[in-house]
Parts: structure tokens; sequence; C-alpha cells
């Protein structure tokens, strides 16, 4: 049993959300009845997140536990809709996009502290892609109409509380590809040793890793770190060392 997505010339728009989308052309996705499930998991990170936040650090971590603010994203977020050389070609929500597998943006930054340690963090459970998983020192998608540098400061500064002057250095281009979620990726290198202030309905803790560690990590338990992730850290690994 198949679904069908359909994005015909024109545009449609939403007057809650004030935007309007446009097609250069038609898109048809599809994907197979099922394949995308709601599962409900009970965790500390959702019981703890609905009365409120507070952070534990130590032992070279930061936990988040509790978030007046339990949405990790909304689905009524507007991207663009990037063709196969990553041009724009329309905009859609986050739903759509995602739902339709479309070709979108997004940016991951890794975070270096002076010791050569990656800053990872653990993603929430009430993330829609990946939740518990562990993933870059930050990673998100780009808003409509912004670009890849913009965005990651953003997100750096959402994400993990990362704000101010700091050197972010563009270090590897992605494809749109299966293990990116359809989206063309730039990943950015940080340096900087903190403070970080986690997300609450993000990340679940964020924690300093030897880059030998993740890479071991990765080779005997691929499943604990997210796709996009997995796939990155394999393209920098002789880089990274």
């Amino acid at each position: 049993m198949m679904r069908h997505c359909f994005f015909t010339g024109g545009g449609f728009s939403s007057s809650a959300s004030g935007w309007t989308a446009r097609f250069i052309s038609s898109t048809i996705c599809r994907s197979i009845a099922g394949s995308i499930s709601l599962r409900f998991k009970i965790s500390a990170t959702w019981l703890t997140s609905i009365f409120g936040m507070a952070v534990e650090r130590g032992l070279g971590h930061e936990r988040t536990r509790l978030s007046k603010d339990v949405k990790a994203q909304r689905e009524d977020e507007v991207f663009d809709i990037v063709d196969h050389l990553d041009r724009v070609v329309g905009r859609a929500t986050r739903g759509k996009v995602h739902q339709c597998q479309l070709w979108h943006r997004a940016i991951h930054v890794l975070v270096f502290d002076r010791a050569g340690r990656v800053l990872l963090q653990k993603r929430s459970m009430l993330k829609d892609s990946a939740p518990g998983r562990w993933d870059s020192s930050c990673s998100g998608h780009l808003d409509a109409g912004e670009d890849y540098a913009p965005a990651a400061r953003r997100e750096l500064g959402e994400e993990i509380g990362l704000t101010g002057e700091f050197d972010l250095k563009p270090w590897l281009r992605i494809e749109a590809r299966k293990e990116t979620g359809w989206e063309f990726v730039w990943v950015y290198r940080v340096a900087h040793s903190g403070p970080f202030q986690a997300h609450p309905a993000e990340i679940d803790r964020l924690e300093w890793w030897e880059t030998l560690r993740v890479t071991r990590a990765l080779t005997a338990r691929p499943d604990d770190f997210a796709p996009a992730f997995r796939y990155l850290w394999t393209k920098l690994a002789k880089e990274i060392g």
C-alpha cells in the first residue's frame, strides 16, 4: 500500500503562520504506508521536562533534567526546498519536508576543547528523529531564506548557549542523501571550552568525548548515534585522528 504526496505548480499559504509557499515545478514523493509511526516513550527526560528545568554539572558533562517548554520542534516551521544542486526551488513546512523526503538544508557543528575532546549532545527523547542518540555538538535546519553560517551561529546559541565572538570554521560539505535525511549539510568546527547551557527540550545532556572513544563507540554500538553524525564522523575520522 502506497501513500502519495503531490506539490504542484502554484502555491499555498497559511494566514496563521504568515508565509506563502510557491513551487517552480511539481514534486512527487511517496512513502510506504506505516513507515512513519507514532511511538510514545516514557523516559526520565519526558517525565521531568513537564515540571520545570534543572541542569546538573559534573564528571565532564552537563545534563538537562527539566523544562517548562516540552516542544523540541515545531511542525509548522518553514524550510527552503532545494534541487540536486542545492538551489532553492520552493518552501514547505517541516512536517511536509520530512514526510515527503524533500531535499532541504541543515548544519552540524563540532565543538572541540583545548585538550582536543569533542562535545557531543545526547538528543532528547522529545526529538522527532533519532531520540536518545548521541549527535554533533549542535545541529539543525536552516530556516527559509537563511544561509548556512548564520544558521550555525543561531543553532549554537539556541541549543548549547554559545554566543558572542568565536571562530566558526567551515569543514565539510555533504550532499543530500539518505544518511542525512535528504539534507544538504555544512559541517563547521569551533574551538571553545564553554560553559554551555543545553536546551532542555532538545538535549538530554552534553558530554566531552575523546575522539578515539567516539570512533570506537561508533564501531561497537553504531545505533547509539544519530545517522547523520555517524556518516559525517566517518568522513572526518582520518583528519580528526
